[in-house]
């Protein structure tokens, strides 16, 4: 379900500021709408970082700040985050094949996962130059997603006496387990202050779906027309960023005031995955080629 694919080389803490470089915003992009839905315009700006061979976008904050993982010429994925225009790597001590960073809040904090030598996954949050373990589930498999100001974390383990992936969401003083009705595989994405969950879940043919859970409820939510639904993040107002999957590829969605708007940035229109949303009308995520591989660009798209 949209995993990463690491390299086998051992990484090491470093902080290494590198070149940041985004280029000129491209024109407006008006919105496909759906019926009825008023007229939105989406401005996208390209987000680069030299060096990297790949860049994978997760999320950015109310201050503009992202995060996300790029792929170094020697084959290693590395943690990233972009503040004031100038990206820094941020490796786990533990990895040694790859950092991944997912979700940053408003106060900074960072949550994502490391994998050590055999592909095993362990999830954390990260600030001040300090790495905290996130353990849903003592010894299963863990990858943390997002976080909200409050300090809830989202992610997904796999149990392995289930023999399935499930959500989960909370702090270290407790968290909820989610398994999706008719699921055989639910992760959580994204939260809000409200405390509601964004989630994608599979069904029985293994087909992806998006979803929300607010008040010990469960409330699917896909895109009209898509084959699969990525949910994705989720602000305070409640807008929603999803990407999703059709005939012609991977675009990008944005539900707000109860309207679906579709888009793609022009550079990839059949490539474009959304994956984080902040409070300032601005989203963040990530270009893939034909294969579904990431690019070495990433994208912003205010609206």
């Amino acid at each position: 379900m949209n995993a990463v694919r690491p390299s086998k080389k051992a990484a090491t803490i470093f902080a290494a500021v590198l070149t940041f470089a985004t280029l000129a915003i491209q024109q407006p992009v008006s919105a496909q709408a759906l019926p009825q839905a008023p007229a939105l315009t989406f401005t996208f700006s390209p987000v680069n970082v030299a060096g990297a061979q790949a860049l994978a976008i997760y999320a950015v904050n109310n201050s503009g700040n992202m995060v996300g993982t790029y792929l170094d010429s020697a084959g290693s994925w590395h943690g990233l985050v972009i503040t004031a225009g100038k990206a820094k790597t941020i490796d786990h001590p533990g990895a040694a094949n790859g950092t991944f960073i997912y979700g940053i809040n408003s106060k900074g904090v960072l949550a994502g996962f490391y994998q050590d030598a055999i592909g095993g996954s362990y999830g954390f949050t990260y600030s001040g130059g300090k790495f905290t373990a996130v353990t849903p589930s003592a010894g299963a498999p863990t990858q943390v997603y997002g976080l909200n100001d409050k300090g809830q974390v989202t992610g997904s383990f796999f149990d392995l006496g289930l023999n399935k992936r499930r959500a989960f969401f909370g702090t270290a003083a407790g968290y909820t387990v989610l398994d999706a009705p008719n699921s055989i595989s639910t992760l959580a994405w994204g939260i809000n202050n409200a405390g509601i969950v964004t989630l994608v879940w599979q069904n029985t043919a293994g087909l992806r779906n998006g979803a929300i859970y607010t008040n010990k409820k469960f409330t699917t939510v896909n895109v009209p027309g898509a084959t699969e639904t990525l949910m994705r993040g989720i602000n305070t107002a409640g807008d929603l960023a999803l990407s999703y999957v059709d005939a012609t590829g991977s675009h990008s969605a944005l539900r707000t005031g109860g309207k679906f708007y579709k888009f793609s940035d022009p550079v990839m229109p059949n490539g474009t995955r959304v994956t984080g949303i902040n409070d300032k009308r601005t989203m963040a995520g990530n270009l893939l080629d034909s294969s579904g591989n990431f690019t070495a660009n990433g994208f912003k798209v205010t609206y």
